[in-house]
């Protein structure tokens, strides 16, 4: 019956004459007691604005003169389609004869159930009327008249009355006749029609396509960044495998300088000897990569599939990958063994041949030095973490990163400088106690340099499965709570046809979808206008290009999720949802900027293919265009913690209508309901509305689904930081062995003197069960005070107890492997220490 905005424009351009025809259906004209039901009525620009001007029948039906008060009644559709009957008040301006050229039956739009009705009794209009009230006259008019206008006012004033989102133009006329100058009308408003005023826009589908899936979520990076403590650990390994291995050989390389070759040419010789060693390390290490990655896709592709929507993975590298892959690896190694022969120069060739490899340097200097890096580190670490949460949001993954470093590196410093306090001690004499508890701690510090690398491997691997651990998070958990993931929604529904009725009027839901009422005791619903687009969310890997848009009228959610932070200058008060119709005036937007709302998954990840330098912040904004093909942007001015809500944008209702007129209805709906009877408001809900092809989901269900991406990969990640203890562990069993063999004759010094082998063990182990729980203290500390933003948040879903089952689990393990190195090297006799010496 409207004119689509664009038409209208359109057909005004064809002729500068063209006269602009608004008419509507009024429910009443009115002057005192008297009154006309029911009746057409056009803004015209003739017209004065103010005044109304009725036809000869009309003003003999109330008996009006010129200057008489008039008041026109007619519906206006609110929101929920809700009809509102409002009021005009008008002068009148004139009395216009049924024989005038302006009485004209077409005036009248085609009027669905009215145009071709016989008589008002027939009249099928689709709104409450009182037929009753309709007079023999009234029907008398209607068989003379039609739908004639009674009454008219200025386009000015009808515009703004009765305009709505589909137009504020029924008709366009133009002063031609004639089959001719019909003919050239037609095509000059054919040729000022775009497909875009008729509502047809084209999408460049395959730049689209190519450009979501080049930028799709790059599981390298990914992969990369959380590999990193493990990648630490091995280069720890590999420096402490190579140093015990120049240990065994120091005569060797004594008698190699004495006989006058350059140190730093027997430096090269044996960089090149561990060089060849890397190359074979490397190939074989591609190899256990190519298969730890598909074991890993397959996973993925299988028990994993939640993580990536139940898509089915296939491996694929490439040689150049691959030559990437053993070169860095390759550079890597050689990197480490260079730095592990620095100080073979600083040896003469008599202290080589003497097999003298004690560590240099003034343990009080380097103590003091290793104290002051560990107390500027865990400083710079407690500021950024401070900062966070001054701020009140939550540590992104690249401060994660940053403070859990810091931590890290102080920590490890911090237990350096106390092994060099321990080796001072022991230096000076000053035995604080004589017990072998105390003699195996001191015993940690003789060889600082492998003791630090053994805690480093530990304290990496730890690090990683405690931090990763904080980050899981379970649907369950505090699901009824308006503030959680689920908003405290118990349903989530989309679809197919939109509903157009409120859902929370009982006589709606009984009328129009014969829902049974007893069922919905207790039960509301919060509707969105939905405008499909892509999916925002973790289950789509591929880049959003315009990600779904749900308009809402803010105050149905107040108290609903968690917001993490909204735009400086907004003032959320108790409903932060309130900024989306606030966020307007107070910043001032532009009338083509439209303000939004975001999950902080959908902008961290989604928005940004994975890559956190891309990652949307508040103040950003996406482009979009409208069915008219008008470009317009979103604008993020608010970010909620994880939800249901994550894949699309929440925008303000109005805008939304605006934007996409022709989007009738509501098509998503949450639905807050007593939890004991989910299933049966659910089974009613489908049965009711199955014509409309909703899809309802369990919001638990549904955030746990979102939630079993992230999870997933967090397992994979955890699988990195378990290989990252593993290294630890077997590194602290290489030192084990190691360093018991080389004090051999101190032990059996210790057994000859009469202590039992069984208070040497304890010895031992007193000494490495100490690098051990300090490493993984370290990390887990280090971990915990990185993650503190997260953990503090109200949305804070930590699983506490398999944390510490886990780390628990890592501390038996790495016990076990302790004592099994222990064991091994004591075995035989060790008297025959004493005797070989």
């Amino acid at each position: 019956m409207f004119i689509d905005p664009p038409l209208a424009k359109a057909a005004l351009a064809v002729d500068t004459n063209a006269t602009e025809v608004l008419t509507y259906f009024v429910n009443k004209i009115q002057i005192g007691e008297r009154s006309t039901p029911y009746s057409m009525a056009s803004a015209l620009a003739d017209f004065e604005p103010g005044t109304v001007w009725l036809n000869q029948w009309t003003a003999d039906d109330l008996q009006a003169k010129v200057g008489d008060d008039v008041e026109l009644s007619y519906y206006s559709v609110g929101t929920m389609r809700q009809l509102e009957e409002r009021t005009g008040q008008f002068k009148v301006g004139g009395i216009i004869a049924m024989d005038d050229p302006r009485s004209d039956i077409t005036l009248m739009p085609d009027f669905p159930g009215m145009t071709d009705s016989e008589n008002c009794a027939d009249w099928d209009t689709g709104f409450p009327m009182d037929l009753d009230a309709i007079r023999d006259k009234d029907e008398d008019y209607w068989d003379t008249y039609k739908g004639t206008p009674k009454a008219y006012i200025s386009l000015a004033t009808g515009q703004e009355i009765w305009s709505n989102r589909f137009g504020s133009l029924t008709a366009v006329r133009y002063a031609q006749n004639g089959s001719e100058a019909q003919e050239a009308l037609g095509k000059k408003l054919l040729a000022n029609i775009t497909p875009t005023d008729a509502g047809l826009t084209f999408q460049p589908a395959r730049s689209q396509a190519a450009a979501s899936v080049d930028n799709a979520m790059d599981f390298g990076q990914l992969f990369m960044s959380f590999s990193f403590f493990l990648i630490a650990a091995a280069v720890m390994l590999i420096s402490l495998l190579f140093q015990f291995t120049m240990e065994k050989r120091t005569r060797e390389t004594g008698t190699l300088l004495a006989v006058g070759i350059p140190a730093r040419r027997v430096c090269r010789m044996l960089l090149l000897e561990g060089g060849l060693i890397a190359i074979v390390g490397c190939i074989v290490g591609a190899v256990a990569g190519t298969f730890f990655a598909e074991t890993l896709l397959n996973a993925l592709s299988t028990n994993w599939k939640d993580a990536v929507a139940s898509a089915t993975l296939t491996y694929h590298s490439s040689s150049s990958a691959m030559s990437t892959g053993m070169s860095m690896g390759f550079f890597v190694a050689l990197a480490t063994i260079w730095w592990s022969l620095r100080k073979l120069k600083k040896q003469t060739a008599r202290e080589l041949i003497a097999g003298e490899t004690q560590e240099q340097g003034n343990p009080k200097n380097t103590a003091k030095r290793s104290t002051i890096i560990g107390v500027v580190l865990i400083l710079a670490a407690l500021g950024s973490i401070g900062a966070v949460l001054a701020g009140g949001g939550q540590m992104s993954p690249n401060s994660f990163y940053g403070a859990g470093a810091m931590m890290l590196l102080s920590g490890l410093a911090l237990a350096s400088a106390r092994l060099k306090h321990l080796a001072k001690v022991g230096a000076l004499g000053q035995a604080e106690s004589i017990s072998l508890r105390a003699l195996g701690q001191r015993n940690a510090a003789r060889r600082s340099r492998r003791s630090m690398a053994t805690i480093g491997m530990l304290a990496c691997g730890s690090f990683m499965i405690a931090s990763i651990g904080v980050f899981q998070k379970d649907a369950e958990t505090g699901a009824d709570q308006p503030t959680s993931g689920t908003g405290g929604f118990e349903l989530m529904g989309e679809a197919s046809i939109a509903i157009v009725h409120d859902m929370n009027n009982p006589t709606n839901r009984e009328d129009f979808y014969n829902i049974a009422e007893e069922i919905m005791e207790g039960v509301s619903f919060v509707p969105f206008r939905l405008r499909d687009g892509d999916q925002a969310n973790c289950l789509n890997l591929n880049l959003a290009q315009e990600p779904r848009l749900l308009g809402v009228r803010p105050e149905t959610l107040a108290g609903r999720f968690s917001f993490i932070d909204t735009m400086d200058g907004l003032e959320p008060g108790d409903n932060p949802w309130s900024i989306l119709d606030s966020a307007r005036d107070t910043l001032k937007l532009p009338t083509d900027v439209v303000p939004a709302i975001a999950d902080q998954s959908v902008m961290m990840w989604a928005l940004s293919g994975g890559d956190m330098m891309k990652s949307k912040k508040l103040g950003d904004t996406i482009d979009y265009t409208d069915e008219h093909g008008n470009p317009f942007k979103i604008q993020f001015v608010g970010q909620i913690a994880d939800s249901i809500m994550q894949g699309n944008l929440i925008i303000p209702e109005s805008d939304f209508i605006k934007r996409f007129p022709s989007e009738s209805g509501y098509r998503v709906f949450l639905v807050d309901n007593p939890s004991e009877r989910t299933e049966e408001v659910s089974d009613e809900l489908n049965v009711a509305l199955a014509d409309h092809g909703f899809e309802w989901v369990s919001t638990t269900r549904r955030l746990g689904d979102l939630n079993a991406v992230q999870n997933t990969y967090l397992q994979t990640f955890q699988v990195l930081g378990g290989l990252g203890l593993l290294i630890g562990s077997l590194g602290l069993g290489v030192v084990v062995l190691r360093n018991v063999q080389e004090r051999k004759s101190e032990l059996a010094l210790l057994r000859a003197v009469g202590f039992e082998k069984s208070a040497i063990k304890r010895f031992v182990l007193s000494e490495y069960l100490g690098l051990l729980v300090g490493g993984l203290l370290i990390g887990t500390v280090a971990a915990a005070l990185a993650v503190l933003p997260t953990m503090l948040s109200p949305t804070a879903d930590v699983p506490y107890a398999l944390l510490g089952a886990t780390l628990g689990g890592v501390l038996l393990f790495a016990g076990v492997w302790t004592l099994i190195a222990t064991n091994l090297s004591l075995r035989g006799k060790l008297l025959e220490g004493i005797q070989k010496d």
